[in-house]
């Protein structure tokens, strides 16, 4: 179960740097306005889809530990 744990946060420490990382890119100069937008909304709506999981496997923990 531990391990469950761990690889779940270590995959949102990984959206988190990426999710950086793509902003960075997009506002790098290298595309247009509405390029930005539109793939910010994106990349806005992966990142909320990534934090939502872990309060999901973070309120699954606490129910099996709860249970144990």
């Amino acid at each position: 179960p531990t391990k469950y744990w761990s690889e779940t946060n270590r995959l949102e420490n990984e959206g988190d740097n990426n999710h950086r990382r793509i902003l960075a890119k997009l506002f790098s100069g290298e595309y247009d306005a509405m390029e930005v937008l539109k793939l910010k909304d994106i990349v806005e709506s992966l990142e909320d889809a990534i934090d939502a999981f872990e309060k999901v496997a973070n309120t699954v923990e606490q129910i099996a530990v709860k249970e144990s």
